[in-house]
């Protein structure tokens, strides 16, 4: 539990591996940085790394959206991923609190089923 005094947002994913997904999304989902790095990936990792990366993304979106109420893209937050954890960083200034240049760092776990992300974003 948080309180709102000591959490500005909190997000969570979990993405379905098995599912196939269009590697074709990538020019939808990945900054240009993200897409070399996906792009750099083994044919044999490079759908998970999508899927991780979707996963994440959506988890920013569900830790800001509801109290900025802005629209948030999949281009406006740059991510990077280490073993259990990704850092992103706002692309787009999108409110005075979050400037473009912003960085918060989230969680990932991986089951040969599930890929889960989870961020909480400080007050």
């Amino acid at each position: 539990m948080a309180w709102s005094r000591d959490a500005f947002g909190i997000g969570i994913d979990l993405e379905h591996l098995p599912r196939k997904i269009n590697p074709g999304i990538t020019r939808h989902v990945c900054t240009p940085r993200e897409l070399a790095t996906w792009q750099g990936l083994p044919a044999s990792e490079q759908d998970a790394f999508l899927k991780r990366l979707f996963s994440a993304k959506e988890t920013i979106y569900k830790s800001l959206f509801p109290q900025l109420r802005v629209p948030i893209g999949f281009q406006d937050a740059d991510l990077e991923f280490a073993p259990s954890t990704f850092c992103f960083t706002l692309t787009r200034s999108l409110d005075p609190g979050f400037p473009a240049g912003f960085t918060a760092t989230g969680h990932w776990q991986q089951t040969p089923e599930f890929v889960l992300t989870s961020l909480l974003i400080p007050q």
